[in-house]
């Protein structure tokens, strides 16, 4: 849960924010959409400080930062998924990708349990997709 004080603009960010450090994802986290979605709208407080639930107090860019890193892990666990990877050989992928491109970043045990929500996030999309498609009339086949 996070709480914002309007007149001082300090935002203290719970289990969503932390410092240059990967998101602990278990597998109660029900969507990383969901999660990028609160990070939207704790960016529209316009927060001045923030307090991370792990690391250093920060200003503002900690969000969009936090933000930007979990959409590139996006963009490379559906890249990944598209190709025929398993979740768990695109964790293990994507661990030593983002240490490389991400090298001050913290918790890299984190990811993949991430990417394993983010296939889950786009199985979720791909089946309420299907089950919005209409059906065709029965009257029609015949």
């Amino acid at each position: 849960m996070s709480s914002s004080c309007r007149t001082g603009r300090l935002l203290h960010g719970g289990n969503i924010l932390a410092s240059m450090s990967y998101p602990g994802m278990p597998e109660s986290t029900p969507s990383v959409k969901n999660w990028l979605d609160v990070l939207d709208k704790l960016e529209a407080l316009h927060p001045l400080i923030v307090l991370p639930n792990h690391g250093d107090v920060r200003d503002a860019a900690l969000i969009p930062s936090q933000r930007a890193v979990l959409r590139d892990l996006q963009r490379r666990s559906l890249e990944l998924k598209a190709e025929g990877a398993t979740a768990e050989a695109a964790g293990g992928t994507l661990t030593a990708e983002f240490d490389a491109k991400y090298p001050d970043w913290k918790n890299l045990g984190g990811i993949p349990a991430i990417v394993q929500r983010f296939y889950e996030d786009s199985s979720l999309r791909r089946d309420e997709k299907r089950q919005r498609l209409p059906r065709p009339d029965a009257r029609a086949a015949q």
